[in-house]
């Protein structure tokens, strides 16, 4: 019962009959170890190897390596301040892993079907999800994660706004939301659109039709409405309805003109006979 000094470079516990040593303080004691110091507190299996488990002083700060695996089983491993670096002694971010080699980071579960995957917080609360589901999908959350907004399948399939894509990439939504859009950056006006109930709008954002183009249209070739058009036809409409054209005229001129042109003159369209009604 007193002070016990040891003015030695090596203290050695030894025991030709116990399996294990124990080195136990029965009060409350404070060890202290050497500044600026590489291996300031080290453990080693000799003393002519590296040491298993060193404690450096060098930066002024006590940094501990160990050479081999940390096992933390029942409680929890927390680091309340600085970087965790893997593969890196420079960690630059709260994780950072580094290899030399093609590798990845590995999340599991012992469970016959699990559900992993990351959670993104902000001030504690919730805002997205990554997970790996049951049945070979990855799902993407947003917000608090009740709704999937996107999934893929193991076979490649994605689907947005459905669970079981059965294309590449499967859009479903209400009739009137925006399903596709494409547009000049900073546009409030899309170029085209395709709206969830299959209509597609060019040059306007509320296609009525499934095709609604608004401004002037060129095409090339030959084109058929009805039918496929057929060679020499530039324009093929085919139609079991007695009606095949309707012409409007929305200006105040009562009897407008239709023109038909070669490469030399212009044509009225004559109308021969009269309509019955």
């Amino acid at each position: 019962n007193g002070t016990a000094f040891f003015d030695s470079k090596l203290i050695r516990f030894a025991s030709s009959s116990a399996p294990n040593l124990v080195l136990q303080y029965n009060t409350r004691a404070t060890s202290t170890i050497p500044n600026s110091e590489k291996y300031a507190f080290t453990i080693a299996t000799s003393t002519a190897t590296s040491p298993i488990f060193n404690v450096s002083t060098l930066t002024g700060k006590a940094s501990t390596s160990i050479t081999g695996g940390l096992a933390v089983n029942t409680s929890d491993f927390v680091v309340t301040g600085g970087n965790v670096g893997i593969g890196t002694t420079a960690p630059g971010q709260l994780l950072d892993v580094q290899s030399t080699t093609h590798n990845r980071i590995r999340i599991g579960s012992s469970l016959a079907s699990p559900s992993v995957g990351f959670e993104f917080t902000e001030s504690g609360v919730a805002k997205g999800y990554i997970q790996r589901q049951s049945g070979n999908r990855f799902s993407f959350y947003s917000g608090d994660g009740s709704t999937e907004d996107m999934v893929i399948l193991d076979t490649g399939n994605v689907g947005i706004g459905t669970t079981t894509p059965w294309g590449k990439l499967s859009v479903e939504m209400d009739t009137n939301t925006r399903a596709f859009v494409v547009g000049d950056t900073g546009s409030s006006s899309p170029a085209f659109i395709v709206k969830g109930n299959g209509n597609v709008g060019i040059g306007t954002t509320s296609p009525s039709r499934l095709l609604s183009v608004a401004g002037t249209g060129y095409v090339t070739g030959n084109f058929g409405i009805g039918a496929l058009a057929g060679t020499g036809y530039p324009l093929h409409i085919k139609t079991t309805d007695s009606n095949m054209v309707l012409v409007e005229n929305a200006s105040a001129d009562s009897n407008p003109n239709i023109g038909i042109k070669n490469d030399v003159q212009l044509y009225n369209l004559q109308t021969v006979g009269a309509r019955s009604d």
